[in-house]
């Protein structure tokens, strides 16, 4: 008599235990256990348990902006999502204040935050971040956050070691407050629509000894890269500096600002001249409208 026991019904990945629905969710990306999601109940319930424990990144973008076309509900699973360290969002419009409110409380874990070119997401939506403790890189370009958002993150001690402020709706007051709450930055990158930023340099100079880049080729000098240079000389560990490129440094080897340069460089100090960017900035000027954060004014 064969005492080997059978099973009525072979075993197949719906019979796997969770930790190891997780383990391999660690190697799929959203899109691939959003696909999964969408096969069966079965899959539905395995793709739940990898995004809410197994996922670590995300990264989303619209290249095109198709607010009209746009199914409102593709980002639903996103609700799932509570374990991430690192996410990118890029031009993605229908993600409103409400939505992104949720899930960055749901995730407070988070290291790595980019948004970018998000025009209908506001300080009310972004908020959260201040929870993340653990947050170290923080990069935010063409959205439209206020000095209430840096305030919040001065409040809760969020020490950033990378921060890329780029052509939000900041004061210059707000951000020089800002970094004199930030001791431990070692990159900036840091650029304002209108405003001129030297105020923010001197501060920086004084409150970030450890700041080893500075990029600014987007910002407004007023045309006085000298300010910007005199600066480099009072960061001793500042190894690259990015200023906007002007041509006439080709052509006038006696200007200050070229002597200045190649004194830098003497002092390995990496210079990079870079034209400015052509963001279109003027989406957001007048986004109030497109945006839900009537649903939180609470500070």
């Amino acid at each position: 008599m064969d005492n080997k026991t059978t099973s009525d019904s072979p075993t197949t990945i719906y019979d796997l235990p969770h930790n190891a629905l997780v383990r391999i969710g660690r190697f799929l990306n959203w899109f691939n256990i959003v696909e999964l999601r969408l096969c069966s109940r079965k899959c539905k319930e395995m793709a739940e348990v990898m995004l809410e424990k197994g996922l670590k990144e995300i990264s989303l973008s619209n290249d095109l902006d198709r607010d009209v076309n746009d199914d409102p509900n593709q980002y639903t699973p996103i609700r799932y999502c509570t374990k991430l360290r690192k996410c990118e969002f890029t031009s993605m419009n229908l993600f409103k204040d409400k939505k992104m409110h949720q899930f960055l409380s749901n995730n407070p874990h988070l290291k790595e935050v980019s948004i970018r070119h998000m025009r209908n997401t506001t300080t009310a939506g972004i908020l959260p971040l201040a929870n993340c403790m653990n947050l170290s890189k923080l990069t935010l370009v063409c959205v439209p956050i206020d000095d209430q958002f840096l305030r919040r993150l001065t409040r809760h001690k969020i020490h950033l070691v990378e921060v890329e402020l780029t052509h939000l709706k900041i004061t210059v007051r707000g951000a020089r407050d800002f970094f004199r709450a930030q001791p431990l930055l070692e990159k900036i990158t840091l650029a304002m629509r209108h405003d001129d930023i030297r105020p923010c340099l001197l501060t920086i100079s004084k409150h970030c000894p450890k700041l080893k880049s500075l990029d600014i080729h987007n910002a407004n000098l007023n045309d006085d890269n000298e300010c910007a240079l005199r600066f480099a000389k009072k960061c001793p560990t500042l190894e690259e500096i990015c200023l906007r490129y002007n041509g006439m440094y080709e052509f006038t080897r006696n200007h200050p600002v070229v002597r200045a340069l190649e004194n830098l460089k003497n002092r390995d100090i990496d210079v990079v001249l870079h034209e400015a960017d052509d963001s279109d900035i003027s989406d957001f000027e007048s986004s109030s409208s497109g945006s839900d954060s009537e649903f939180l004014r609470s500070d």
